[in-house]
């Protein structure tokens, strides 16, 4: 949730700092809002047993729908190819892996007991059954972030901080 919130307070600053302004934001309309909103909220609401993991992959579903019909805005292709990364290995594993090697570069240790209770459709640690690794969350962002994210996570955070640097910027500025 760090890592989010990083990126965009990143990326408003570039924006402002290049001719940007909060007063034009969004300079870029996006179709299907409504997806986006659904899809996020399907990964916050507790959903129970067996249902979490249809949840997560509707949310996904959702995710790319939306990400798809607003590829040609700016960061759209970084955030579906991020998206279809995660999604991929969340199919392949039946939630998301996270390695532990990334739990300790994180800080995020402590969360090792949880993972392992209660782990499951969302994420889970890695085990010798895990597959795509390299697209799992393996890549551990220590302080100040401690997060344990994905190269999919990378991905869709670039594409989030273009699309604002972008989106700052008067229609007319903002298209090539």
């Amino acid at each position: 949730m760090t890592l989010i919130l990083v990126t965009v307070a990143i990326a408003t600053i570039v924006g402002l700092l290049t001719g940007g302004s909060l007063n034009v934001f969004p300079s870029i309309r996006l179709r299907w809002w409504g997806l986006a909103i659904a899809g996020i909220a399907l990964q916050f609401v507790p959903v129970p047993g067996a249902f979490a993991y249809a949840a997560l992959l509707l949310s996904f579903a959702a995710l790319l729908v939306f990400a798809f019909i607003n590829l040609r805005a700016a960061g759209f292709i970084l955030i579906f190819v991020g998206l279809a990364l995660n999604a991929l290995v969340i199919v392949a594993n039946h939630g998301m892996p996270v390695t532990m090697r990334a739990l300790a570069a994180s800080g995020e240790v402590s969360t090792l007991h949880e993972l392992r209770t209660n782990g499951g459709a969302k994420h889970h640690v890695a085990d010798d059954g895990s597959v795509l690794l390299l697209f799992a969350d393996s890549i551990g962002i220590g302080t100040p972030i401690d997060e344990a994210v994905s190269v999919g996570d990378l991905c869709m955070q670039l594409g989030v901080g273009w699309f604002i640097v972008v989106a700052l910027k008067p229609r007319s500025a903002s298209r090539p």
